[in-house]
């Protein structure tokens, strides 16, 4: 089965998958990764359609590596938003790489830690920086785990001041404003070189 598209304009900044309808043959002839089927030109790869006006015909320039998040994939993101069941994580490295994908991780207050956390307030703030653990994707919603305890917060900032908070024994105080705040912090808590490109 083929997915078609509704309309016949050429989007070439799009992504296309495997099977997926990209024009119509009337448009363009078939070029490298794509056949024709029944009047339409069909992707054979994922990648971005690429057409060539002088051949007039329609190409797929396969990606090189599709960047998802998997079960099991070690993640660094922000925290965007936290109640009091779970909180909402900008993914920002997917196993290491930079993800320009904008994913969104889910993170249950039942998955943040091995010990009973009352609220996802008293183990993350807004705007911490967090490594966890893909432990599924369902439906599109991508489902972490800071239970291991090199998982958790690996940069978090002051609540009443923004400043940096330092680790100092369990505890972490702000450098600005000497507030202590605690937190379900990562082993490597601290140690995080910082990324100049998100604003770390």
């Amino acid at each position: 089965m083929y997915v078609e598209r509704p309309d016949q304009k050429l989007k070439t900044n799009e992504l296309v998958i495997p099977g997926e309808g990209i024009a119509s043959i009337e448009v363009a002839q078939t070029g490298r990764n794509v056949f024709e089927h029944e009047g339409t030109i069909i992707s054979c790869v994922i990648g971005r359609p690429v057409f060539d006006k002088v051949a007039r015909s329609l190409s797929v320039e396969a990606t090189k590596e599709l960047l998802v998040p998997r079960p099991g994939s070690k993640v660094i993101g922000r925290v965007s938003r936290v109640q009091d069941t779970f909180a909402v994580v900008d993914i920002l490295l997917i196993d290491n790489k930079i993800s320009r994908s904008n994913f969104v991780g889910l993170l249950h207050i039942s998955r943040v830690s091995r010990r009973r956390t009352r609220s996802m307030v008293d183990a993350l703030k807004v705007g911490d920086l967090i490594i966890a653990k893909v432990v599924a994707v369902n439906n599109g919603a991508v489902h972490l785990s800071t239970s291991d305890s090199s998982e958790g917060v690996l940069l978090g900032y002051c609540s009443r001041c923004g400043g940096v908070l330092k680790q100092v024994s369990r505890r972490l105080v702000c450098q600005s404003c000497g507030a202590r705040e605690g937190r379900k912090t990562a082993s490597e808590y601290g140690r995080f070189e910082v990324c100049s490109e998100y604003g770390y």
